[in-house]
């Protein structure tokens, strides 16, 4: 009988002891954030030099051109913004959705992803668009991505949620520097409904 307890006691240590009981605080990165991750190492300074921090938006606006057609935003959650019939009915797509993002997490500041802040304007079938809610955010996966420029996003009534124009910039509330990539046109082909990212 003592066998057993001493055993039952000895385990109960160990137990507590554990470290696989232990929490990890793993933050899951984006395709994009190797990039961002590189710019920032590039420019380490670029939060206290105005013109460091230019030459990482000149960077940043190079880079971004060049991985657009390549999904490289296709697992950033986005939120819609506005949607309605697509007024210029130059194709097949009926509704004309806008989406931003709307990312930043105070809690886990350290995914520059979630500061990487970018308007799309989609073309899609009227029914997909249907089955969209204001408000909601989902994953969008499509094709035809292009930086719109601030005559292309003028053109379309002005109604960008983030400027046109690629900038690293102090974020208004939180203590971070934001990466505004501009609005982005894009053919989409489906949509993925996100609850949690």
């Amino acid at each position: 009988m003592r066998y057993i307890i001493f055993i039952l006691g000895i385990l109960t240590i160990l137990s507590c002891n554990n470290d696989t009981n232990k929490a990890i605080n793993v933050i899951k990165t984006r395709k994009i954030d190797p990039i961002l991750n590189a710019l920032t190492k590039k420019y380490p300074n670029y939060k206290d030099n105005s013109i460091v921090r230019e030459n990482a938006t000149k960077e940043l606006d190079k880079k971004i051109d060049s991985l657009l057609n390549f999904n490289y935003l296709d697992d950033i959650p986005l939120k819609v913004f506005r949607m309605g019939e697509n007024p210029y009915k130059t194709n097949t797509k009926g509704a004309l959705v806008q989406f931003h993002t709307d990312n930043y997490n105070s809690d886990q500041p350290n995914r520059l992803s979630d500061r990487l802040n970018f308007d799309i304007v989609g073309l899609m079938d009227e029914k997909l668009a249907t089955t969209l809610t204001e408000g909601g955010t989902y994953f969008i996966y499509g094709k035809k991505l292009k930086r719109l420029s601030q005559t292309e996003v003028f053109l379309m009534g002005n109604n960008a949620y983030y400027t046109s124009e690629t900038e690293i910039s102090k974020d208004p509330i939180f203590d971070v520097y934001n990466f505004n990539i501009g609005v982005i046109s894009c053919e989409i082909d489906s949509v993925k409904s996100v609850s949690k990212y």
